[in-house]
């Protein structure tokens, strides 16, 4: 494998795209990593390390997956990468892939500038991204908060004007209850009412005539 060949950015590129054989490749078999060839970066990179010149610590690389438990592992030595970030790139990525892999991933998705690496302008994009999801979530939270009490106070007034009109047809309907008298529910009061009402109502079954018949002679 060739060694990479330091290079600098020029001078005010955010976006640096470096020819293939300045970046060191591998194709892992991470099926070796677990049934579901499962395994994160640093148990990647043990795989990456046997096609390195170098430790696999000087390099700091990037892997996407190809299916089949297959992963393809793109890396740079770091020492590299400091006069990138100094020239301003936010993203250094290879023109394209090695002749060997086809076209079996996109070139610019593989951007090495990540982990430590990460530059200043994209971290502090992604914290005022993370605030702005705080403030958005927070938001939301005090609305539906807010939202959810205003349903309730309305539930509560209803119940109260349900419970005064329930009252005042109560006070309409039922005579006034003589001084020390028992006092019922409204709700019992009514009920008894409206069988005394019934009793009244109903005809008065005619008197039987018990005179005393006397024997015709």
């Amino acid at each position: 494998m060739t060694r990479p060949m330091p290079t600098h950015a020029p001078n005010g590129a955010r976006h640096v795209r470096w020819p293939a054989d300045r970046f060191y490749w591998g194709v892992l078999d991470a099926s070796r990593l677990g049934r579901n060839g499962g395994g994160g970066t640093k148990q990647l990179g043990y795989l990456f390390e046997p096609m390195l010149p170098v430790p696999i610590e000087e390099v700091n690389a990037v892997y996407e997956r190809l299916g089949d438990g297959r992963v393809l592992a793109c890396g740079v030595e770091r020492e590299h990468l400091a006069t990138v970030l100094d020239d301003g790139a936010v993203t250094l990525t290879p023109e394209t892939l090695p002749a060997a892999l086809g076209d079996s991933a996109e070139a610019c998705r593989l951007n090495v500038l990540i982990g430590e690496f990460v530059p200043v302008p994209v971290r502090r994009a992604r914290r005022r991204l993370a605030i702005l999801l705080l403030l958005i979530a927070s938001t939301a939270t005090f609305l539906t908060v807010a939202g959810i009490e205003r349903r309730v106070q309305a539930v509560e007034t209803a119940a109260a004007e349900l419970r005064a009109r329930e009252s005042a047809t109560y006070s309409e309907v039922l005579p006034a209850l003589p001084p020390g008298a028992t006092t019922l529910p409204p709700e019992r009061r009514l009920a008894a009412e409206l069988a005394r009402l019934e009793q009244t109502r109903r005809p008065t079954a005619p008197t039987a005539n018990r005179g005393s018949i006397a024997p015709v002679i």
